[in-house]
């Protein structure tokens, strides 16, 4: 997860000097709910992308394509359908993105063998 610049850091050193008496200043606790949430979040997109025994159409939500001049993520170009375990079919609202959408499987590091069907080419 990157480092937000506008976080703001814990710091229990006392700057009035080593009295003991005196507590530290503890953080504000709507910051720390609001990077608390932050962290939840960052780990829940994390968990959808982890590929398990079966394959869910989490896993493809987030491989970037580049398709129309831009880079979009593949669900807003294609419909992910779970046929079998180890069968997964795309279906391209616009079939002149299937290669562009091959490819982009193909090089998202999940170890995928993307097969297009032969009218789709």
């Amino acid at each position: 997860m990157e480092h937000d610049e506008s976080e703001s850091t814990f710091d229990n050193t006392n700057k009035e000097g080593d009295d003991e008496d005196t507590l530290p200043t503890l953080p504000d606790p709507n910051d720390v709910k609001q990077r608390m949430l932050k962290i939840v979040t960052h780990l829940e997109n994390s968990f959808r992308a982890i590929r398990g025994s079966e394959p869910t159409p989490e896993l493809f939500e987030v491989i970037p394509v580049s398709a129309y001049d831009s880079t979009m993520p593949l669900s807003s170009l294609c419909q992910v359908v779970i046929s079998t375990p180890t069968r997964v079919l795309l279906n391209c609202f616009d079939p002149s993105t299937a290669p562009a959408v091959r490819d982009a499987v193909r090089d998202s590091g999940k170890n995928l063998n993307p097969i297009m069907d032969e009218n789709d080419k």
